[in-house]
């Protein structure tokens, strides 16, 4: 990647702070406005004299010199300098060499010909464009159809080259596809960092409904395998989740670091080798099955219904579909630009902690409950043996 990333990530964070200082500066501006034509019907400018504020590389500075902003039709706009510009769509841009666009949590930075960055949005450049560093987008995606002289990057995003784009550094995508016709030049790598890598060509929201949907059904074949070998197991581990969960919460966070301690320890002699890999192949087999066990009672909870008796198959496919919507929640609201992508966030983040912790109560819980089983029979006790009736006649004798 180019040093440019340092210099950038200044640029964003001064960015950031230009949010606040403009949010202070159109507030009350506007409020001033929209009394002033309440009152009278007139167009006129009202002036309200703050700080000046301007935007370079080092970040946001404020001068002791004051600086003369407009409230009219247009919206607010600081008449000193023109450094920066909040119009009536609430956007505040910066009106210097480079360019900066605030729009919620949208962050647009562009330089005359040279660098493109966005954050929850869109990166395009067009086929007779040039521009002379990188284009980058953060839960974004990059169309490319002109010329970048340097890295094109897409973080939780795609990036598309055209038929005839030129990138003359990296062109990398993290958490989507690369799309690279035979016309299209990269000087550097061609990186591809996802689970949709292995099919670019196909529409991306698609592909992550289908593979949130192919996971679900695989884990309900598995939950129905499981069910029908171990019936009484699964139902026992699922107890177990429900009514010692602290407890099999801890122990699902130390299986773990036990595992690989006790793995190098086993890995010492010539013996304990094959028994610690055995480990280390049964873990992730153990593990998918505690996590359809806790979702068996997630699933019992949202139907209403008690953990003990009824169809076993009904609240796993209930509780892991629960689960799995929020996955597709986040891939449909990813799809718009904005502060939409922001929510997308959030429910993907809360389905992987979903899936975390229902994985770890569950391990814990088939761990406390050594695999399902009941509890050990106590030994019974011995039979007594009946005395022998007494004879009448020698009890009359005696």
């Amino acid at each position: 990647m180019s040093p440019w990333w340092g210099s950038e990530m200044r640029r964003l964070t001064g960015a950031v702070l230009a949010v606040f200082t403009a949010a202070l500066i159109a507030s009350p501006s506007l409020a001033a406005s929209k009394a002033s034509s309440t009152k009278a019907s007139s167009t006129e400018d009202t002036l309200r004299f703050v700080k000046r504020v301007s935007v370079g590389s080092g970040g946001v500075h404020v001068s002791d010199h004051d600086a003369k902003v407009s409230v009219g039709s247009h919206g607010v706009e600081v008449v000193e300098k023109g450094d920066v510009h909040v119009d009536e769509d609430r956007d505040v841009r910066v009106s210097r060499k480079d360019r900066v666009t605030i729009r919620g949590p949208v962050v647009i930075v562009d330089e005359e010909g040279s660098n493109i960055v966005r954050v929850f949005a869109d990166a395009k450049v067009d086929s007779n464009e040039r521009i002379d560093g990188d284009a980058v987008a953060v839960f974004g995606s990059v169309e490319v159809d002109g010329e970048v002289t340097g890295d094109v990057v897409a973080v939780f995003g795609s990036v598309t080259l055209g038929p005839h784009a030129q990138v003359g550094g990296d062109a990398v995508a993290v958490g989507g596809a690369l799309i690279q016709p035979p016309g299209a030049t990269v000087s550097g790598e061609s990186v591809s960092i996802g689970i949709f890598s292995w099919a670019p060509s196909l529409p991306a929201l698609p592909m992550i409904i289908l593979t949130i949907l192919i996971c679900w059904v695989f884990g309900l074949i598995f939950a129905w395998i499981l069910q029908a070998l171990f019936h009484d197991r699964m139902v026992r581990i699922s107890l177990t989740s429900s009514r010692r969960t602290a407890g099999a919460f801890l122990l699902g966070l130390a299986s773990a670091p036990l595992l690989v301690i006790a793995v190098v320890l086993l890995s010492i002699t010539f013996i304990g080798i094959p028994i610690g890999i055995g480990l280390s192949l049964a873990y992730f087999p153990s593990a998918f099955a505690g996590y359809l066990a806790a979702s068996y009672v997630l699933g019992c909870r949202l139907l209403r219904r008690p953990l003990e008796g009824g169809n076993y198959m009904a609240p796993v496919a209930v509780g892991t579909l629960f689960v799995a919507g929020f996955f597709v929640l986040g891939a449909v609201l990813f799809q718009p630009e904005g502060a939409v992508r922001t929510f997308a966030l959030f429910f993907t983040l809360l389905g992987f902690l979903l899936i975390t912790g229902l994985t770890t109560v569950g391990l814990g819980a088939l761990i406390l409950s050594r695999f399902g089983q009941g509890p050990s029979a106590s030994p019974a006790a011995p039979a007594p043996i009946p005395s022998a009736p007494m004879d009448p006649m020698a009890s009359q004798s005696a």
